[in-house]
C-alpha cells in the first residue's frame, strides 16, 4: 500500500475516534487533550531554586530582546539581575578577546565592561542601560557576524528584528522574482523512498517519522515545561497540560497556566514566563550540539588506528583457541595488517596445516590452518575482522547523532520563529510588555503593536506566494490539467 494512502487512513480513522469521544473540540477539527501528567514534577522543579530560575528568565529576556530587553528589565527594576547578565557577556568578550589579542587585552575589558555595569547600577537611568547594552552586545557579536546593519538590528532589538529583518529580505527577493523559495513552510506527512516522514514543500528536506517525532516530543517538552517552571515560580495555578491536535495529527503541546492569577501578577512576572519557552528551546538546541560534538569524538576511538580489531570468531577454528573478541592483530608473517586490503592481501596466501605468526595486542601468537569450508587447500584461522573496533555501536551512533541534528534543527527554528513580535507567539506576548512599560499613550501603544504586528502579517503573507504555486502545481498534476 502507499505510504500517503496509509497515512491518510489512519489520520481520518483517528479523527473519527476523537470526533466520538469526549475530547474538547474548537473550530471544528482542532482537538485540546488535556491532562494533569506533568504537573507535580513542574512544582517539584520550581521548588528547587526560585532565585534562579527568575535570574535565568531575566538573562532570556536580555539575550532575547538585546538593548530593548535590557531597558525593559531597568524599568522594570530587575537591574541587579540585568547587571549579572551583563558581566557574563563581558566573560564572554573576555575570552573571545584573550584568544585573538592576549590575556591583557581580555582583562582590561572584562574590568571596564564590569566597572561600566556597576556605576550604571547605581545610576539606575534606563535609556544608558539601554545604550551600555546594546554596545555591549555589538562588540560581542562582532566576533560572529560580520554584516554591520544585522549585528546593529540584534543589539538594539534582539533575535526578532534578525527574523523580521530576514523575512524582510526574502519578501523582496519573491517580489523581485529572484527567489521561488517560499520563506515560510508548513510540515506536511509525506514519503520518499517507501518511508514514511515528515516534509516542508518548497525545501529539499525529509526527516524519517522516528526522527521527527523525537525531535518533536523534546522541543514541545522543554519548551512548555519551561513556561510552567516560571508559572509555578510566580505561584500561578497550572490547570493542565496537554496535547493540541489538528485532526489525529498532533501540532503542539501545552501547560496551561491560571490565565486569571497570571494577568494578576506584575508585568515581570509575566515576562519571566512568556520569555522561558524560546530560552529553554535555544538551550536544548546548543546541548544537543554539544553532544554531537561528544559523540563524533566518542566515534573516533572506535576506529583501530593500528591493525584490524577482531569482531568475530569462527567455532571449531584456531583462531578461538588463541584470540578473543576486541584483540587487535598488527601482522600475520611479519606483514601488516593496517587496513582491511592490507589483512586480506596476508591472508590470500593461506594454505591448510600451515602455521602462521600473529603479531596482536596479546603479544606474538602461533597457530594452524584449519582447511576452509569452500575449499579444502585454502587455510583458513576462523576470524572476522573490522577496522572498527565494536560494529553493534555504529547503528546506534548513528541515530543518535541524526536525531540530535534534527533536535537541533526543530528547537532553533521554533525558538526564532516563537520569537516574532506577533501574538499569538511568545515574542508577540513579550513585545507587548515591553512596549507597556515605556509609559506611552494608550493610543501610541496600540499605534506601535499593531503596526508591528500588521508588517509582520503582511511579510509572512509575501513569503508564503510560492506556497501558493507549490500547492497549485501539486493540484494540476493529480488532476492532470
Amino acid at each position: 500500500m502507499d505510504p500517503i494512502i496509509l497515512l491518510l487512513a489512519l489520520f481520518l480513522l483517528g479523527t473519527l475516534i476523537l470526533f466520538k469521544s469526549k475530547v474538547e473540540r474548537q473550530l471544528g477539527v482542532l482537538f485540546v487533550i488535556r491532562s494533569n501528567y506533568g504537573i507535580r514534577l513542574i512544582d517539584w522543579i520550581s521548588k528547587i531554586n526560585p532565585g534562579f530560575w527568575n535570574f535565568i528568565a531575566d538573562f532570556s529576556v536580555y539575550l532575547s530582546f538585546g538593548g530593548l530587553g535590557a531597558y525593559y528589565l531597568s524599568r522594570v527594576d530587575s537591574r541587579k539581575h540585568l547587571e549579572y547578565s551583563q558581566i557574563i557577556f563581558s566573560s564572554a568578550f573576555f575570552f573571545l578577546l584573550s584568544k585573538d589579542f592576549g590575556l591583557p587585552a581580555g582583562l582590561l575589558s572584562l574590568v571596564l565592561f564590569t566597572v561600566i555595569a556597576a556605576l550604571l547600577y547605581a545610576r539606575r537611568n534606563s535609556i544608558l542601560d539601554f545604550i551600555f547594552s546594546s554596545i555591549l552586545l555589538a562588540v560581542l557579536g562582532s566576533f560572529i557576524i560580520s554584516e554591520p546593519l544585522i549585528l546593529f538590528l540584534i543589539a538594539l532589538f534582539g533575535l526578532p528584528a534578525l527574523l523580521v529583518f530576514a523575512l524582510i529580505s526574502h519578501s523582496i527577493d519573491i517580489l523581485l522574482g529572484s527567489s521561488n523559495l517560499p520563506g515560510v513552510s508548513p510540515m506536511l506527512p509525506t514519503s520518499q523512498g517507501g518511508e514514511v516522514g515528515v516534509s516542508f514543500p518548497g525545501f529539499d528536506i525529509f526527516i524519517p517519522w522516528w526522527h521527527a517525532l523525537v525531535a518533536i516530543i523534546v522541543t514541545l517538552v522543554f519548551h512548555e515545561a519551561a513556561h510552567g517552571i516560571l508559572a509555578r515560580v510566580s505561584k500561578v495555578r497550572l490547570k493542565s497540560t496537554g496535547i493540541l491536535s489538528l485532526g489525529a495529527l498532533p501540532i503542539g503541546a501545552f501547560v496551561e497556566p491560571d490565565d486569571d492569577e497570571l494577568n494578576s501578577r506584575s508585568s515581570l512576572e509575566r515576562m519571566r514566563v512568556y520569555s522561558m519557552g524560546s530560552f529553554a528551546n535555544l538551550c536544548v538546541g546548543v546541548a544537543a550540539i554539544l553532544l554531537i560534538l561528544s559523540v563524533s569524538g566518542f566515534s573516533y576511538t572506535l576506529i583501530q588506528e593500528h591493525g584490524v580489531a577482531v569482531i568475530g570468531l569462527s567455532p571449531g577454528f584456531p583462531a578461538e583457541k588463541v584470540l578473543s573478541r576486541g584483540d587487535v592483530i598488527y601482522s600475520i608473517d611479519n606483514m601488516s595488517t593496517d587496513s582491511l586490503a592490507l589483512f586480506q592481501n596476508a591472508t590470500s596466501l593461506f594454505r591448510s596445516g600451515q602455521t602462521v605468526e600473529l603479531n596482536t595486542s596479546k603479544g606474538i601468537l602461533s597457530l594452524v590452518l584449519a582447511p576452509s569450508q569452500a575449499n579444502g587447500s585454502v587455510g583458513q584461522m576462523g576470524v572476522l575482522v573490522s577496522k572498527i573496533k565494536f560494529p553493534e555501536l555504529v547503528s546506534p551512533l548513528y541515530f543518535l547523532l541524526e536525531a540530535l541534528v534534527w533536535i537541533i534543527f526543530f528547537n532553533m527554528n521554533i525558538a526564532l520563529v516563537n520569537l516574532l513580535p506577533v501574538i499569538p507567539f511568545d515574542g508577540g506576548r513579550m513585545f507587548k510588555e515591553v512596549v507597556d512599560s515605556m509609559q506611552l499613550s494608550e493610543l501610541s501603544v496600540k499605534r506601535v503593536f499593531y503596526g508591528i504586528a500588521s508588517l509582520t502579517a503582511i511579510v509572512f503573507l509575501v513569503n508564503a506566494i510560492p506556497l501558493f504555486r507549490i500547492a497549485i502545481n501539486f493540484f494540476a498534476t493529480i488532476l492532470n490539467l
